[in-house]
């Protein structure tokens, strides 16, 4: 009889109930783990992209003050001259 079945048929009802509680709360904490996981990807992505977004706004809001400064110089300039 090898050391495995040796333990298996000492093992109870109780016990067997107990391995299957274990079992089953092992692999809830595996899937747990892994739906973490699959947020913290998405979250990271979304992220990222808000990211890009907002460095493209900030970029619009630059080319928009720049321009009017340059019109106002000019306005100036051609009533000033």
């Amino acid at each position: 009889m090898t050391f495995e079945r040796k333990i298996m048929s000492e093992l109870g009802p109780m016990d067997d109930e107990a391995v299957a509680r274990s079992v089953m709360y092992l692999a809830g904490a595996v899937l747990l783990i892994a739906v973490f996981a699959v947020v913290g990807l998405l979250l990271n992505a979304e992220l990222g992209e808000q990211a890009k977004l907002k460095a493209q706004a900030e970029q619009s809001v630059v080319v928009q003050t720049t321009s009017p400064l340059t019109s106002t110089g000019w306005f100036w300039r051609r009533h000033n001259g």
